[in-house]
C-alpha cells in the first residue's frame, strides 16, 4: 500500500502471509518458522495451508514447506 509492504496479517492465534512470488512465500514462512523456535512455540500443521490465486501461470502446483514438512494447497 503506497510505499509499504504488507505482506502478513496476525489475529489471536492465525497469521496469514501473502506474496507475489514463490520464493517470497517460503520466505516468508521460513521467517515465521525462525520465530516459533526462537519462542519454543509450533505452528500446527494439520491447520496450516496454502492457496494459490491464479495457477494458470504455473504447469504444476506448487510447493511450500514448513520446518521440512510439506505444507497442502487448498482451493
Amino acid at each position: 500500500m503506497g510505499s509499504h509492504i504488507i505482506n502478513s496479517f496476525a489475529y489471536a492465534d492465525d497469521v496469514t502471509l501473502f506474496s507475489p512470488t514463490l520464493p517470497g512465500l517460503q520466505s516468508l514462512i521460513n521467517i515465521c518458522k525462525n520465530y516459533a523456535d526462537k519462542w519454543r512455540f509450533r505452528f500446527g500443521l494439520n491447520k496450516t495451508h496454502c492457496m494459490v490465486i491464479s495457477e494458470k501461470l504455473f504447469k504444476t502446483s506448487p510447493n511450500w514447506s514448513l520446518g521440512g514438512e510439506l505444507i497442502d494447497n487448498v482451493d
